[in-house]
């Protein structure tokens, strides 16, 4: 009987010492630690209003791009360091490989704000972001008119 005592006293132990462990939940990434420290290579591009491109109206800008420009990607490094590349295929071989600039979020962490060393600066309304994909809007004036491109990335 002492046997049996002191083995339900120890199995009784186990379970107490098992059921008084705190279950560890993992933080929430920030947008921060989200959109940094990766490459963002584009996947889609759409446009509103449609765009006319050789007398035909397109919405589905990626579809124009060529190749070379399809191996492009930005990344955004922590504290503030903003970055495009040309990717493996170039398509202008007197372009730079990199351009290099800064980047800022707003106070709500809804819009990034990137300045180049060329003088550059353009500002991306986050449409959605995880930790693979970077949906982002941009406003482009031509000829007098506004288009809304909204580029969804992949993480490189």
């Amino acid at each position: 009987m002492k046997h049996l005592l002191i083995y339900l006293l120890v199995a009784s132990m186990g379970i107490a010492s098992t059921s008084c462990k705190k279950d560890t939940v993992s933080a929430t990434p920030t947008k921060t630690e989200l959109l940094t420290n990766k490459n963002w290579i584009a996947t889609a591009v759409t446009v509103s209003p449609a765009l006319p491109i050789g007398g035909t109206l397109i919405t589905d800008y990626y579809s124009q791009l060529p190749s070379c420009s399809k191996d492009d990607f930005i990344r955004f490094e922590t504290p503030s360091t903003y970055k495009e590349d040309e990717g493996a295929v170039k398509c202008n071989n007197a372009d730079p490989q990199t351009v290099i600039g800064t980047w800022t979020f707003n106070g709500d962490q809804s819009v990034v704000t990137t300045s180049t060393a060329t003088g550059g600066t353009q500002s991306y309304n986050i449409v959605e972001i995880t930790d693979s994909s970077l949906k982002y809007s941009v406003a482009v004036v031509s000829n007098g008119v506004t288009y809304t491109l909204t580029v969804s990335n992949r993480k490189g």
